[in-house]
């Protein structure tokens, strides 16, 4: 550690305070090495490169030059004291000083959030509960709704009648604040499921009882969270006209519908069938369940601080998922981020907890000395490999030039910790129910 630093404060389990004296001569020193450099490159009219005076150094150079001997110092007392101290920093640190003085101490500080250094606690022996969920008709009966679903089709509305909830509408139009159309709350032609909670609920309720070719207007005002800044808590006055109007029609169980799976006959084999998948589909969800309330456990029992860069990054890359999944989905790209990003706030409990999980099963791994070997590795490209059919080498490579390798170790690292975690666990089998 170094002789400057005259004062450590741990001001919580991730956050620490460095506080550092640096007498003149040592920054007399880092300032004549900043004018030695700036001397091998400077350009002044009338002097020829590399033999600039140091005075007129000074006379153009100087902010420059106790800028960088400023940064040069803190850099490297920052960071001989994070090695002496073994510390881990999470993120950039918060660095605070007046600046260089002639003939005066230096004196700054240093403000760091450290990934938590912690013995991992109570993960033996954790007493919990599996699932062990019967495949009921009732569950048989709802996958078969689902399929319905997906082989129904659209059916214009040939009845007079107005929109009612589950309805399918194209509709156009217009909304103004003060008397300005607004291009968010604006649409020639937008296609609408009523009831799918596209649109905020009041706006739905006034399509209600609308018929084809009819146009209303009607005004409401925008909750105050509502993600579009410019619309938020204001009055909104829509023009909306019902340009189409369509109702879902459902195929009948009958001999037709069995015509769609080639592999099957009959409803009974359907129905067999499909009682296969869902006891393979209740099975996975049993063991996913088990391992959230394994991670509860081990979260309850382990008190972390997450330090915030780690809490941005995760919920960084959880914004940009939501986005990416509501982009596959059809939503235009700016629509998608901007939807996910009003999402943030309400993601930062589920992103503080994969944050707490990770550090502690990393913590564990590395008590019990669990590790990734070159063969688990291997292993899991290979199994990549035989998936998609292609060459081990060719995968391996496109792994690497997207730099995925750490994450595909720290994901088998992961899986290794919660079989141990799970093998050492006083597991009780009970029959529940589950919903998939």
């Amino acid at each position: 550690m170094t002789e400057s630093c005259v004062k450590f404060e741990d001001v919580s389990q991730i956050k620490k305070k460095l506080y550092f004296d640096v007498p003149w001569i040592e920054v007399e020193k880092e300032l004549d090495r900043a004018y030695d450099h700036l001397k091998k490159t400077a350009k002044i009219k009338g002097f020829r490169t590399g033999k600039v005076p140091r005075n007129i150094l000074e006379t153009y150079f100087k902010d420059n030059a106790e800028n960088d001997a400023a940064s040069n110092i803190i850099a490297k007392c920052y960071q001989e004291e994070m090695n002496g101290r073994k510390l881990r920093a999470a993120g950039y640190p918060s660095v605070d000083h007046d600046g260089l003085k002639k003939d005066a101490t230096f004196s700054f500080n240093v403000t760091i959030e450290i990934e938590p250094d912690f013995e991992p606690r109570d993960y033996v022996g954790l007493e919990l509960e599996r699932a062990d969920p019967e495949v009921t008709e009732d569950a048989i009966n709802k996958k078969i709704d689902k399929l319905r679903h997906f082989y129904s089709y659209m059916e214009d509305v040939s009845e007079d009648r107005g929109i009612e909830k589950g309805d399918f509408t194209a509709i156009g139009f217009e909304g103004k604040v003060d008397g300005q159309a607004v291009k968010e709350m604006t649409s020639d032609n937008y296609f609408l499921e009523i009831g799918s909670g596209q649109f905020i609920d009041a706006f739905e309720e006034k399509l209600m009882g609308m018929k084809r070719d009819e146009t209303r207007t009607f005004a409401m005002v925008f909750p105050q969270d509502y993600h579009v800044e410019n619309i938020a808590g204001k009055e909104v006055e829509f023009t909306v006209t019902l340009k189409d109007h369509k109702i879902r029609k459902l195929p009948e169980l009958d001999e037709n519908f069995i015509k769609n799976f080639e592999r099957f006959n009959s409803m009974d084999e359907l129905r067999e069938d499909l009682t296969k998948e869902l006891a393979v589909e209740l099975d996975n969800k049993s063991k996913s369940d088990l391992r959230e309330a394994m991670m509860d456990r081990l979260i309850a029992n382990n008190e972390l601080e997450v330090p915030s860069i780690m809490l941005q990054h995760q919920l960084d890359q959880m914004v940009f998922e939501a986005a990416r999944r509501w982009t596959a989905n059809g939503i235009p790209n700016e629509k998608a981020k901007e939807m996910a990003e009003s999402m943030r706030d309400h993601m930062k409990a589920d992103a503080e907890r994969i944050v707490k999980a990770g550090m502690i099963l990393k913590a564990i791994a590395a008590k019990e000395n669990i590790s990734v070997e070159e063969s688990d590795i291997e292993a899991r490209i290979r199994g990549l490999a035989g998936y998609y059919t292609q060459d081990y080498e060719k995968i391996k490579k496109k792994i690497e030039d997207a730099n995925m390798m750490e994450g595909m170790e720290n994901e088998l690292l992961t899986k290794k910790v919660i079989e141990f975690i799970e093998s050492k666990a006083v597991i009780t089998t009970v029959k529940k129910e589950i919903n998939i």
